[in-house]
C-alpha cells in the first residue's frame, strides 16, 4: 500500500446550489464516482463569510473534497469547474496512501531499455541481451504495437539444438559467443521472438497485474495503451516494491521498529495482505524442495543433488549441528566449474548446454572442494514467523534477491521463500 503524489480538490458550495437541473453536490459526487476517484467527502460547514456571489437562499454551506493521484485530478478538473456556477474551488498538492488495487500498471511501468523492429538482425538483440544486461526486448511494428518479445532464455532455447550438434568448450566465453553469432547469421528478431507477447493495459489494477505475472510464471510483461500500443514494461520487482513500500523507511532501508512498536509493525504488514483468512507468515510458503547438504558433501554429491531436485537452482548447506552455513546457487557453481566469469546471458547458455550435453566436468582442483567451501553466505534469512509482506519488502530492499532462506535462530533451515510465491500469495493469485 504505497504512498504516491496526489492532488486534493475542495469545492465551496451550498446545499441547494444547482448546476442546471441538478444540485451541485449531487453532480460532484456522481462525477467522482463515475471517474472512480480515490475519495470524495461532503462536509456541512457551520458558518461562512458572507459573499455577494452566494445568495442566502442556497442553503447551508458545503465543502466537497475529492482526492486522487495528480494526473487523474488534473484530467477531471475542467469537468469539476464546469459544475460550479457559484462558490470557489481550491487545489492543493498532497500525499495519498492507496492500496495496490487502486494503483494501475501505468504507475509501475518503466521504459524498455531497447526495442526492435521485426526485421532487425538477431545479432543486434544478442548484443543487447549479453553485453548490456537487458532482460526483455519488445519487438514492435511501425505503430508501436507489439509483435512479440525477445529474452535471453527464449533466444538460446531456439538455437540450443544447433549449438550442441558438435563438442563445445563451455569454459571459453569467446568461443561461445562466436558460435552463437554463427547460428544467428541470417536470422532476424521475428524468427526468434516469443509471440504473442504477454501484456497488460495501462489502466489494469496493480494487484491484477501481479496475478497475471505470477500465474504465467514470468517476471515481466508489456504495458499497452487504449490503442494497443506499447507504453513500457512492468516487472515483478517493481510491483513488489510498490506494494510493500509502506513497510519501508525508504526504498533502500528495511523497517526496523523497536520491540515496543510490534503492534504497529504487525498492522503495517497486515495492511498489505488480503483481508480475511489466516495471517500470512514467511514459513507458511517455505519451499522444502531445495536440497539440504552437509558441509562435507563432495562436488559430485552437490551436483547430483541439485540436478535431481526441482529447487530453482539453490541448495542449503548445513554444519554438523544442522544449522545453516550458507547456500550454493547453480549459476555460481557453473561459473566455478567452467573456470570463467562473464555476462549473465552466457551463464544461462552454459546452464542450457550443460543440461543438454551433460558437460558438468570441473577442474580436478575444484572437485576436491566440499560443499562448505563451495557455499556462500545467504543474502537474506527470514524467521518462519516473519509477516509475509515484510519478508517480501526485505527482498526488495536487499537488491537483486529473488529468494530468502527460512530459518529461525539456532534452528535448522525450513526451506526457501521465493519472491514470486510471496507476491502470488499477497495478491491472491
Amino acid at each position: 500500500m504505497p504512498w504516491t503524489v496526489g492532488l486534493a480538490v475542495r469545492v465551496f458550495t451550498h446545499e441547494r446550489a444547482h448546476a442546471g437541473r441538478r444540485r451541485v453536490v449531487e453532480a460532484l459526487v456522481a462525477l467522482a464516482q463515475e471517474q472512480r476517484l480515490a475519495g470524495v467527502t461532503v462536509t456541512r460547514a457551520l458558518a461562512e463569510a458572507p459573499s455577494p456571489d452566494a445568495p442566502g437562499g442556497d442553503g447551508p454551506p458545503l465543502i466537497v473534497e475529492m482526492v486522487d493521484r495528480a494526473e487523474r485530478i488534473e484530467a477531471v478538473l475542467p469537468q469539476i469547474a464546469a459544475l460550479i456556477p457559484q462558490g470557489a474551488l481550491s487545489v492543493t498538492e498532497t500525499r495519498i496512501y492507496l492500496p495496490a488495487s487502486r494503483l494501475r500498471a501505468s504507475d509501475a511501468r518503466e521504459q524498455p531499455e531497447q526495442t526492435l523492429p521485426p526485421d532487425a538482425p538477431a545479432a543486434e538483440a544478442l548484443h543487447a541481451l549479453l553485453n548490456h544486461g537487458v532482460r526483455l526486448i519488445p519487438v514492435l511494428d511501425a505503430t508501436r504495437k507489439p509483435l512479440g518479445v525477445l529474452t535471453i532464455n527464449h533466444l538460446l532455447r531456439q538455437i540450443k539444438d544447433e549449438l550442441t550438434g558438435r563438442p563445445l568448450d563451455l569454459s571459453q566465453p569467446a568461443e561461445l559467443r562466436e558460435r552463437l553469432l554463427a547460428q544467428l547469421d541470417g536470422k532476424c528478431a521475428r524468427d526468434l521472438m516469443r509471440s504473442p507477447a504477454l501484456s497488460v493495459r495501462d489502466d489494469a489494477p496493480l494487484d491484477s497485474v501481479a496475478r497475471t505475472l505470477t500465474s504465467h510464471h514470468i517476471t515481466r510483461a508489456l504495458t499497452l495503451d487504449g490503442e494497443g500500443r506499447c507504453t513500457g514494461i512492468v516487472s515483478e520487482h517493481t510491483l513488489a516494491r510498490l506494494m510493500t513500500r509502506s513497510l519501508l523507511l525508504s526504498d533502500a532501508d528495511a523497517l526496523a521498529l523497536a520491540p515496543g512498536h510490534a503492534e504497529t509493525r504487525a498492522a503495517l504488514a497486515g495492511s498489505v495482505e488480503p483481508t480475511g483468512g489466516e495471517r500470512l507468515l514467511a514459513g507458511m510458503l517455505a519451499d522444502r524442495r531445495a536440497p539440504t547438504l552437509a558441509e562435507t558433501a563432495t562436488w559430485d554429491e552437490v551436483t547430483l543433488a541439485m540436478e535431481a531436485a526441482d529447487s530453482g537452482g539453490v541448495a542449503l548447506v548445513v554444519d554438523a549441528r544442522g544449522l545453516l552455513r550458507g547456500v550454493i546457487e547453480e549459476g555460481a557453481l557453473l561459473e566455478r566449474a567452467t573456470g570463467a566469469t562473464h555476462e549473465r546471458g552466457l551463464t544461462t547458455l552454459r546452464r542450457l548446454l550443460a543440461q543438454a550435453t551433460g558437460q558438468r566436468e570441473a577442474p580436478d582442483q575444484l572437485r576436491t572442494l566440499r560443499a562448505g567451501a563451495l557455499s556462500q553466505p545467504a543474502r537474506l534469512i527470514e524467521a518462519p514467523d516473519t509477516p509475509l509482506a515484510l519478508a517480501l519488502a526485505h527482498m526488495v530492499t536487499a537488491g537483486a534477491v529473488d529468494y530468502a532462506v527460512i530459518a529461525a535462530p539456532d534452528t535448522p533451515p525450513d526451506g526457501v521463500l521465493w519472491r514470486q510465491d510471496a507476491l502470488r500469495a499477497l495478491v491472491g493469485g
